[in-house]
């Protein structure tokens, strides 16, 4: 019997995890990384929100074995290669996220520099003809931490991840969420299906009981064990016998818990105006420090500041050391410390200096989008508008507020929330029930389950604190009513 390490978990209790894969892929410098990497952007909320991608990681494995437990149980009909499927799956849900980059999502974007280059270099490393025709056949595009894990998990771990043992593309894929549109395969997308879905996966699931008992804020409470052992993968002999992830019926309380959890976590967290504030200050300190450490200087070019931080979110530095700087400062297996550290070289900017206090200098104009709803309902009037049609949300507001009020067009910040969910809609879940699978929509068409996009129609305006709040509101709000009485110009037939 293979040897056997367990770690008590605060969320799932112990998790068992062979020797060999401690060996092999937890206890590398590459892995032991995520233990200064941050799971979420809200501990400026809640300040016992202190958990990592390291432990993270560990529960997406844990719940990754349960999954597998419950498809050999529960379903009849498993093709021949199950059980290459499932261990591909289970690799994957360890080194999902193996390649987050620092500070949870806050950087990833500059990663990937808008050119698509690391979608390129994993093409690349997987040489896969497959892979390339599926790339250049379908719309795929996924988050630059998901890809840069994927590309890390096939080219850093050679001991163990490897071929023939292992499908280096289906792990990939599963990291990626890129489906195979080869038909024979469906029962590998219901596994790609399992890891990084819209609705219920194992990350998802791991993310959502973790942050909600780390932060200490109270939702619905979820049952993981009874969720976990109601799934299923089956063949849907209406659709061509292609395998489907399903969930029993047994299972309705607790998806709807999950997703109430997550409900909570979009609207009260991840949108909330202090994190939304702290996370475009957080960026706007790392590209004062970037451009100090590259120049020796500070600027206020917003080209040239956005230059700089990408330059620093350089992927070799996850393999090699990096020289960065004019100091040429060594940067390698890159975690929150190091951009931390960075920062104290240049203190007494004006954005590091919030950041590293918290002694924020603007204040937000509304804290909810129940209160913009409030302000401004009268003025949008009852009809759906996007955000182009909405004056107070546009960038001929700021140059309002500057030109009225005096504002530095530095110190008036219009954000969106930044809201980090796959999901949207759970309609199309597929419920498994007398031996059938029927979706969600059909046995409860006026279900609960959508939840409306947040940054539609809404955005948060920070303005300086010295100036009323008062005053600035009653001002965009008669602005926006005439903008409102404006005849609209009839387009030429």
């Amino acid at each position: 019997m293979a040897k056997e390490k367990r770690i008590l978990d605060s969320v799932h209790g112990y998790i068992t995890i062979p020797e060999d894969l401690c060996d092999n892929i937890i206890d590398t410098p590459f892995f032991q990384r995520l233990r200064r990497v941050e799971q979420t952007s809200c501990r400026v909320l809640f300040p016992s929100a202190r958990h990592d991608r390291f432990i993270h990681s560990l529960g997406v494995y844990h719940l990754g074995t349960k999954i597998v437990e419950s498809v050999n149980r529960n379903c009849e009909e498993l093709p021949d290669n199950f059980k290459n499927v499932e261990d591909n799956y289970i690799i994957a849900c360890l080194l999902h996220d193996v390649s987050h980059t620092p500070f949870s999502h806050t950087f990833e974007e500059f990663y990937d520099n808008d050119t698509n280059s690391l979608a390129e270099t994993l093409a690349k490393v997987l040489g896969s003809e497959e892979f390339n025709k599926d790339r250049v056949d379908r719309e795929w595009k996924a988050a630059p931490h998901e890809t840069m894990s994927a590309i890390l998990a096939v080219t850093c771990f050679p001991k163990y991840v490897k071929a023939p043992d292992f499908d280096l593309e289906l792990i990939a894929r599963m990291i990626v969420g890129f489906k195979y549109s080869n038909s024979d395969k469906s029962f590998e997308n219901a596994f790609i299906e399992l890891l990084h879905s819209k609705i219920l996966d194992a990350d998802g699931l791991d993310y959502a009981c973790r942050d909600a008992a780390m932060a200490g804020y109270s939702t619905s409470t979820i049952d993981v064990e009874r969720l976990l052992d109601e799934i299923y993968v089956v063949k849907d002999k209406d659709d061509g016998d292609q395998y489907k992830v399903c969930f029993s019926n047994k299972a309705i309380n607790e998806i709807e818990s999950v997703l109430g959890v997550k409900h909570f976590q979009q609207y009260n967290v991840f949108a909330h105006h202090v994190v939304t504030y702290d996370q475009e200050l957080l960026t706007e300190a790392m590209k004062s420090a970037a451009f100090w450490h590259l120049y020796g200087k500070e600027s206020f070019d917003p080209i040239e500041r956005e230059k700089a931080l990408k330059t620093l979110c350089n992927m070799s530095a996850y393999t090699k050391p990096y020289l960065f700087g004019r100091r040429e400062i060594p940067l390698i297996y890159p975690s929150d410390d190091d951009f931390v550290t960075l920062m104290k070289y240049y203190h007494d900017d004006y954005y590091i200096r919030q950041w590293l206090t918290r002694n924020y200098k603007l204040q937000p104009l509304w804290k909810s989008k129940s209160e913009f709803k409030h302000l401004f309902g009268d003025a949008l009037g009852g009809t759906s508008l996007t955000d182009a049609d909405i004056w107070v949300l546009s960038p001929d507001c700021k140059s309002f507020l500057c030109q009225k009020f005096g504002i530095s067009e530095h110190d008036v910040w219009i954000l969106e929330p930044e809201l980090k969910d796959r999901y949207g809609s759970a309609s199309n879940l597929n419920i498994y029930i007398d031996h059938k699978i029927k979706q969600y929509k059909e046995l409860y068409p006026k279900g609960r389950m959508y939840f409306n996009d947040l940054g539609e129609q809404f955005k948060y305006i920070y303005i300086p604190k010295g100036i009323n709040k008062k005053q600035v509101l009653e001002a965009l709000v008669e602005v926006q009513k005439s903008k409102r009485l404006e005849p609209v110009e009839e387009e030429e037939h």
